[in-house]
């Protein structure tokens, strides 16, 4: 609930005090959150508001793409609550990697299927990809990924962090790098203009846009 409310981040310390590995991981949330600008926490929207802006989506659904694919981190909780709910009930399928600690995922999984339109679940191996349906990585020591080729699953599998984060959302967007456009949150609206930084400086998205305008720009033909 602190996630959705806007709360930074979330720490779930281990049993049995605090050990060097706590402290790092700790030491580098503090870093993150001392980058964030506050601003006030904007009302949520109204469900007229929410139906509106499904409409207009849905308006565009005959050149949508096949699925989609969501990387967020710091302060990605509340980012995702108002990108998700632009979107219609009968989406293309979803994935998303939050960087989140695997104890926070199911409860964030609620709180966005509470408040969202589509159906939002955590992901399991080889779950197929359905539309109407958002995938969250569970969050624990495993990537998630697209697999399939005429047909989507979704792919987690075990391995060694990457960019410092298990899950990545490195490994999600390199599964869909090749068939994808990328669409970056503008500087303006971030809580900390981290990852959409390092895409717009590498060249690599092709519209930058406002958090609120996301999910059109998800959806429009000319995106």
């Amino acid at each position: 609930r602190a996630l959705a409310l806007g709360a930074v981040d979330c720490y779930a310390k281990s049993g049995g005090g605090m050990g060097l590995d706590d402290a790092g991981m700790l030491a580098q949330m503090i870093r993150e959150a001392a980058k964030v600008r506050f601003s006030p926490r904007a009302p949520a929207a109204a469900p007229s508001t929410i139906t509106r802006i499904a409409a207009e989506v849905r308006g565009t659904l005959a050149d949508r793409p096949a699925l989609i694919a969501i990387g967020s981190s710091t302060g990605g909780v509340e980012a995702l609550q108002t990108v998700l709910s632009g979107f219609p009930a009968d989406c293309p399928p979803t994935l998303i990697v939050q960087h989140i600690n695997a104890r926070f995922a199911p409860a964030v999984a609620r709180t966005l299927d509470q408040s969202c339109p589509p159906k939002i679940m955590i992901a399991e191996p080889d779950m197929p990809l359905k539309d109407g349906h958002v995938y969250l990585a569970p969050g624990d020591d495993r990537h998630l990924s697209i697999g399939g080729s005429s047909t989507f699953h979704c792919k987690l599998r075990s391995g060694e962090p990457v960019s410092g984060h298990m899950p990545s959302v490195d490994v999600l967007f390199a599964s869909v790098a090749e068939i994808a456009r990328t669409i970056a949150q503008d500087e303006a609206t971030c809580t900390v203009f981290g990852m959409p930084r390092a895409a717009i400086n590498l060249g690599a998205a092709r519209i930058v846009a406002p958090l609120g305008s996301i999910a059109r720009h998800a959806f429009s033909k000319a995106a």
